[in-house]
């Protein structure tokens, strides 16, 4: 099933025993262009924690209802490792974090989910031993990997905003993504041509980025700016067939894989 990522940013969110608030950002992995973590508003439950969620942890989201279902208790969120500020997410917090629930770590293999296509299967995966790591590997460890964890609503329009441009032109801004809820990748980015007028929603896979420029908050994507122009406008609630999906990819004059 897709869903707009903007859409969950007001989904509540239910733990095996309760109600605990709601989701308040999504944080993402863009080197494999998958939502890793749930940030969530838990007050006046736990006013002063500030409560990151790994996908692992998603049982279900009701589009429906508005709730994302959890497999977990309020009492293991509550006794998680803390974060004081929450960007950006390094790779030391994140062991913490899946040590404490038990999971498989998603960076040992080369599938999106580790060794595993969906996150929930990490659930039932012991971690690595990684004691052999030394402090000066950890260190640069720590650098690299927070640079690719990043908040979505940086990334989209509605707070700070990345540019797109094709072929160095800009043809609009990153106004939501769709995001597959089985393996929690973002399949596309939702394009607003605000470059041509009328103004439209376009999707643009998000296989077709080049580059993303976090200095000048820009994202480059391997398109003719003229086919943004005439490409199919999508509608919000409009259903993501497999016929779109073909007119779409034949519009940008790229392969189709079903």
């Amino acid at each position: 099933m897709l869903f707009r990522a903007k859409r969950l940013t007001k989904f509540g969110v239910l733990t095996e025993d309760g109600d605990l608030g709601t989701v308040r950002d999504l944080y993402m992995d863009r080197r494999q262009w998958a939502v890793r973590y749930l940030l969530l508003d838990t007050k006046p439950l736990l006013p002063s924690k500030k409560s990151l969620i790994s996908t692992i942890s998603v049982k279900g989201v009701d589009v429906e209802e508005g709730i994302v279902r959890l497999n977990i208790s309020e009492e293991q969120v509550e006794n998680a490792p803390s974060i004081e500020d929450v960007e950006p997410v390094t790779r030391p917090y994140e062991r913490e974090l899946l040590q404490h629930y038990g999971y498989g770590y998603y960076w040992n293999a080369t599938n999106i989910w580790g060794a595993f296509p969906y996150p929930n299967q990490l659930a039932a995966s012991p971690y690595a031993d990684e004691s052999m790591v030394t402090e000066a590997e950890e260190k640069e460890e720590e650098r690299k990997e927070s640079s690719y964890l990043r908040s979505l609503k940086d990334l989209s329009g509605d707070w700070s905003g990345y540019t797109v441009q094709a072929s160095g032109e800009k043809v609009g801004h990153i106004d939501d993504f769709i995001i597959e809820s089985k393996d929690w990748q973002i399949r596309y980015l939702t394009l607003d041509t605000t470059r041509f007028a009328p103004s439209k929603s376009v999707l643009v896979s998000v296989d077709w980025i080049t580059d993303i420029n976090d200095r000048d908050l820009t994202v480059e994507i391997n398109v003719l700016p003229e086919r943004i122009e005439n490409a199919p406008a999508y509608e919000e609630g409009q259903p993501l067939t497999t016929t779109y999906e073909r007119k779409l990819y034949s519009h940008f004059e790229k392969p189709y894989d079903e």
